[in-house]
């Protein structure tokens, strides 16, 4: 199969290096001798921030440190991908473990094709939990597992799948994941004064920074190269490098197109080994990349332990600074008891208290419900859009005063807009809204007693009446005619 770039793949974000058109980007990626020669930029990095509230009023500052390639280097990635993942999907088939790794997979349903989502293999899990009756269910998170994979065991893992050595090309690739460098965003849109404000006649261009003109122009390209080399690189004695590389002999980053499936191979002789762990005791295993569940039958004196001990022993085999700790495990048990049905009791960990907590769900053996985190995933999203909507609005039409702007912003119909596009953050499904993925929650846990749309009930409710107001409010105070 030929590679073609599909939507995703041509970038359109600030980058170091120029668009290219989709012609010459095609004929420069799939030419093994450019590739071999190619440089890499350094991969851009900025941090989403979001505090995370437990049930018991406890919050938790979350920070997740996000990556992208410039361009022409993310359609290479996107490429090599392309063409290791056929191979991939051979050698799965090969070692009779298809199921069991499930995240950055196409996954096809067998009655009326398609692609599963995680709606689909959450009910997996839980229909053989039922089919089970009685059974130990331990499900596990590896620590920190992108930044931890061993350098060569991915080479060797690598040439496995394709049965040979690394070509030039595919080597080349392989050290800029391994040897990969990044720069702070903000340091680089200091360094070119990318939020420096304009000084034009009116208030408006005065506010508009040197970025906002770009977009504006539709302009791509931070620097040309002399100033990266001088300005980012440090060529230049007045400005320090800014760039840090990964010198150490572990660790890919997250975020390229083709960081994934590099993750994905490297576990494929864990995936193997569990797989017939599991089959010999007549259970099942599925793996979304770091997360990992057990399904076990439960037999009297049956340790709750056994298959955290097995994980927890098994997995540093693959990579000495890999591991699982307690805190990442839960260990639970389903029984059926006469006259009350399948009850759910969590043996283990600090998570799944009152249900199996699993790709967004919770299941305590009766009812299924949507779990808090995604909930509360859903209403950070629509005040972000929210917010992000307003504060456009206002900048654009400051000039008219704070009063027109309340008087003609059209917040119902931004409203209705945006809970039509606040999707969820499910990979393959990324143009699903969330009531949309309500609705098909319900659809397939159609055989389950659910209760979504009771918590679902202030979504679209609060939309208008809390979210959007205060988005709005919040934007006239920070950007208005009189701030």
């Amino acid at each position: 199969m030929v590679w073609k770039p599909r939507k995703k793949d041509l970038k359109n974000y600030l980058h170091f290096d120029r668009s290219m058109p989709v012609k010459g980007l095609v004929q420069y990626v799939t030419n093994d001798e450019l590739v071999a020669k190619h440089r890499f930029f350094p991969l851009i990095r900025f941090h989403e921030k979001w505090t995370k509230f437990r049930k018991d009023g406890a919050k938790r500052r979350k920070v997740r440190p996000l990556r992208y390639a410039a361009r022409r280097d993310a359609a290479i990635y996107a490429h090599y991908r392309f063409q290791l993942a056929q191979k991939y999907e051979k050698e799965l088939k090969r070692r009779n473990i298809v199921d069991l790794p499930i995240a950055y997979r196409h996954l096809p349903k067998s009655e009326n094709g398609g692609g599963k989502c995680n709606i689909d293999l959450a009910k997996e899990a839980f229909d053989f939990i039922r089919k089970l009756g009685n059974a130990d269910v331990t499900v596990v998170d590896i620590s920190s597992f992108f930044e931890n994979l061993d350098h060569a065991k991915i080479k060797e893992k690598w040439e496995q799948i394709i049965n040979r050595p690394l070509n030039p090309a595919e080597l080349n690739v392989y050290r800029s994941l391994t040897q990969y460098a990044v720069v702070e965003r903000h340091k680089v849109f200091e360094r070119f004064d990318l939020y420096q404000k304009g000084t034009g006649v009116n208030r408006l261009e005065k506010r508009k920074r040197k970025i906002d003109k770009m977009r504006d122009e539709r302009l791509r390209q931070i620097c040309t190269p002399e100033e990266f080399r001088q300005k980012v690189c440090g060529e230049d004695p007045n400005y320090p490098s800014l760039i840090q590389k990964n010198r150490k002999p572990f660790g890919i980053p997250q975020g390229t197109p083709i960081s994934d499936l590099i993750a994905n191979l490297y576990l494929i002789d864990f995936d193997q080994r569990l797989s017939r762990w599991v089959r010999k005791r007549g259970g099942k295993a599925f793996r979304y990349c770091d997360d990992i569940i057990v399904i076990l039958p439960h037999k009297n004196g049956q340790d709750y332990n056994l298959a955290k001990n097995y994980l927890q022993n098994s997995i540093p085999q693959h990579g000495s600074q890999l591991e699982i700790q307690d805190k990442k495990v839960s260990v639970s048990r389903f029984l059926c008891v006469p006259d009350q049905g399948q009850i759910y009791t969590q043996i283990f960990g600090k998570v799944s208290k009152n249900g199996l907590e699993y790709l967004g769900f919770e299941f305590d053996g009766m009812r299924v419900k949507i779990k808090d985190a995604t909930l509360s995933n859903a209403w950070r999203k629509l005040k972000k859009r929210s917010y992000g909507w307003s504060r456009r609005y206002v900048r654009r039409y400051r000039a008219k005063g704070d009063d027109w702007l309340r008087k003609n912003a059209p917040l119902a119909f931004e409203t209705e807009r945006i809970i039509k596009i606040a999707a969820v953050n499910e990979r393959d499904f990324k143009k699903w809204t969330f009531n949309r993925y309500v609705k098909r929650s319900k659809e397939i846990f159609s055989e389950y007693d659910v209760i979504f749309d009771q918590q679902t009930k202030n979504y679209r409710k609060s939309a208008l009446t809390t979210v959007m107001y205060e988005a709005f409010e919040r934007a006239i105070a920070i950007h208005g005619a009189r701030s």
